[in-house]
């Protein structure tokens, strides 16, 4: 078989799910060459991330260990909250890093989120770049629930479900048609969509070009802008 053979030959499977089994089906990683066939990827927003790394996987004495794989009510490996690695921070997530390239050919065609080991909530430094960025590509949160998590965590699903919602329903099958920065240090970012939003975040602490900090405003045509603001 052939690479190109066994590519189709992916396509065709998550193909029939969808088509015979009416189930949604997706990819870990977000494959470019068989995204015809998948309707979600996961890992895009946020990759595997030190995968390899001792202090994040194997020392339990680290600060930046990710956590267990149980109990298997509550994995910690899934709900406890750790910072991220400064190298790791700059590669992954420094906003004036990023651009939204997956985003800008697949949006409006596969919904893409944060790798399934990191939940929206998971990786505490850099909680605040991860809400906006996800909210500027108008992709989906990705947040673990359990019993004794749940009331816990629904005022902030709640909060930005309220913005996201309703921008989603709107955009979610809108190509992504621009993307650039707004300031010098490139921490004013804007997205641009097909039928003509503009998304803008500002990931500074402060005020820049009138937009307030650490919030994403959407100016949608004439209708009065929307904003999204963390405290």
């Amino acid at each position: 078989m052939t690479q190109a053979q066994n590519a189709e030959g992916n396509i065709d499977a998550c193909r029939w799910l969808n088509t015979v089994r009416q189930l949604p089906t997706g990819s870990e990683d977000g494959n470019a060459v068989t995204a015809q066939g998948i309707l979600f990827a996961h890992g895009m927003q946020t990759p595997v991330i030190g995968w390899g790394d001792r202090a994040m996987t194997q020392d339990k004495q680290s600060p930046y260990y990710v956590g267990n794989w149980y109990p298997p009510e509550q994995p910690t490996v899934f709900f406890k909250p750790v910072p991220l690695k400064a190298p790791l921070r700059t590669v992954h997530i420094e906003p004036s890093m990023r651009l939204p390239l997956y985003q800008a050919v697949f949006h409006g065609s596969v919904i893409t989120t944060h790798h399934w080991l990191f939940d929206s909530l998971k990786l505490s430094n850099v909680q605040v770049e991860n809400e906006l960025t996800q909210l500027l590509y108008n992709v989906p949160p990705l947040y673990h629930l359990s019993a004794t998590t749940v009331k816990q965590r629904l005022p902030a699903i709640e909060r930005q479900d309220r913005f996201f919602r309703p921008l989603h329903q709107r955009l979610a099958t809108q190509e992504m048609t621009g993307f650039r920065w707004l300031t010098a240090d490139r921490l004013v970012q804007e997205t641009t969509f097909a039928d003509g939003t503009r998304l803008v975040a500002n990931f500074t602490a402060g005020e820049k070009q009138g937009y307030a900090g650490r919030s994403v405003t959407a100016l949608v045509e004439e209708e009065k802008p929307l904003v999204y603001q963390i405290d």
